[in-house]
């Protein structure tokens, strides 16, 4: 939800104060065309925002968090690392079949022609995360071997010049999930300390990542101004798509993002996902000669696809995606709660972006995850209870134990039965023999 605030009513704003337009950091489109269009796109986010926070509050997130997740599946080292391989392999082939240069440059449409380098190129990174969420459980030897195997991951994910891959579904969850392990460890001032950190870190790679990947490796040099110089500016092209008024797809690019991992040569007549129409309508010359999208964001897509009432498409997404982040954060369980991690980093670009940007990366890392992790089982109620009441139980650890020889000790009983029996008549039906009666003595 601060993404989307800051990718609309606060580029609205700035767009308000400045009389100016921009598609893309290098791309300026005009002063505002009018104030009708303005109008227009104004109400399509406040829309959007009311019905997202109309179906956030009909589901509200869990008060408890979920149980952690038992039986751990064994060998998940060795999937970890056989993926690695597997993947790293593809993508690397690929890599040097193109050039290291052309793939910097052109990135996923180097890896789309083919389904199988499509997926190596979404679920390579992803293994990252899930590595470091692995070390806990992992002895020395292991965790060599999965340090080993996240290097190459990254290496090869940083050749394919894929920053979404690089930053969204590796580094910044990996990190997210190694500040919980340290912070579970660490000191009051410590959990601060390392709080303050990844916020800055993650504040970093977004304000100056982003334009310094764009100079370094692909030779543009990018505005001043935040609201141009990142990938933010989505009222912008909220505002433009409805100067040009083109009739609405009805659907049609949100068909494309379900269906990514679809080649076209198996599928012609696939749909075009909504930053290809969004680049078509607004930018055509731009991206025949360069391959450069311009993207559509949330609400430019939903407005590409329904007009005016794409506010409500918007808001209705956009709510779902966070009643799904809400569950899966809620989990006590460290490799759940790393999946709703990633999914979080991923959902960003539905905001800045379009369909295609998530439905593929997000279902193959849930894809990835089940492999990993997919032996595990919830306890049932019968195990939790004969865990709770094992001597060496944490939980029973904690309760209060009576010491040998009390009065509490030769009851057997907790202190709550035993206050309950003070105001309970005593059964006079069962009458208690005395040790010895009913024996004979020799």
């Amino acid at each position: 939800m601060a993404v989307f605030l800051v990718c609309y009513p606060a580029d609205l704003l700035a767009v308000a104060i400045s009389d100016e337009v921009y598609l893309t950091p290098t791309i300026y489109w005009s002063a505002r065309t009018s104030e009708t269009d303005f109008v227009y796109a104004t109400l399509t986010i406040l829309l959007a925002w009311v019905t997202a926070t109309c179906v956030l509050a009909l589901f509200p997130p869990p008060l408890r968090p979920g149980n952690p997740l038992l039986a751990l599946r064994s060998g998940r080292t060795l999937v970890i690392v056989g993926l690695a391989a597997v993947l790293g392999g593809v993508v690397f082939s690929r890599v040097l079949a193109v050039g290291i240069d052309a793939a910097l440059a052109l990135r996923q449409s180097v890896f789309g022609d083919d389904a199988v380098t499509l997926i190596a190129y979404f679920a390579l990174p992803v293994l990252v995360p899930f590595a470091v969420a692995s070390f806990p459980a992992a002895r020395l030897v292991p965790r060599v071997v999965l340090s080993f195997a996240i290097t190459a991951a990254l290496l090869a994910t940083f050749l394919t010049g894929s920053r979404s891959g690089l930053f969204l579904s590796a580094l910044l969850p990996a990190g997210i999930v190694l500040w919980r392990l340290v912070g579970r460890r660490a000191s009051a001032v410590g959990r601060d300390i390392l709080r303050l950190t990844l916020i800055v870190t993650t504040g970093t790679l977004v304000a100056f990542g982003g334009a310094w990947y764009l100079s370094e490796f692909r030779g543009v040099s990018t505005s001043e101004g935040f609201f141009r110089s990142t990938d933010v500016s989505q009222a912008d092209v909220l505002i433009a798509l409805i100067a040009e008024g083109e009739a609405p797809a009805m659907g049609s690019t949100y068909l494309a993002g379900i269906t990514t991992l679809i080649p076209r040569s198996l599928w012609p007549e696939k749909p075009l996902p909504g930053n290809v129409v969004s680049s078509v309508i607004l930018t055509p010359d731009r991206y025949q000669l360069t391959g450069a999208e311009t993207t559509a964001g949330l609400l430019g897509e939903a407005f590409i696809n329904f007009g005016f009432t794409g506010g409500i498409i918007g808001g209705l997404i956009l709510a779902t995606l966070l009643i799904i982040l809400e569950r899966l954060l809620a989990s006590e369980d460290l490799a759940v709660w790393a999946l709703g991690v990633l999914l979080t980093l991923r959902f960003v670009n539905v905001v800045r972006g379009d369909l295609a940007n998530i439905a593929a990366p997000s279902l193959i890392a849930v894809a990835v995850w089940l492999l990993v992790y997919g032996g595990r089982k919830t306890a049932s109620f019968r195990s939790r209870v004969e865990r709770q009441s094992s001597p060496r139980s944490p939980v029973q650890a904690d309760r209060y134990t009576p010491e040998v020889g009390s009065a509490a000790h030769a009851d057997g009983r907790s202190w709550s039965q035993r206050g309950e029996s003070r105001f309970k008549m005593p059964d006079v039906s069962v009458v208690r023999r005395p040790p010895d009666a009913g024996r004979t003595s020799l």
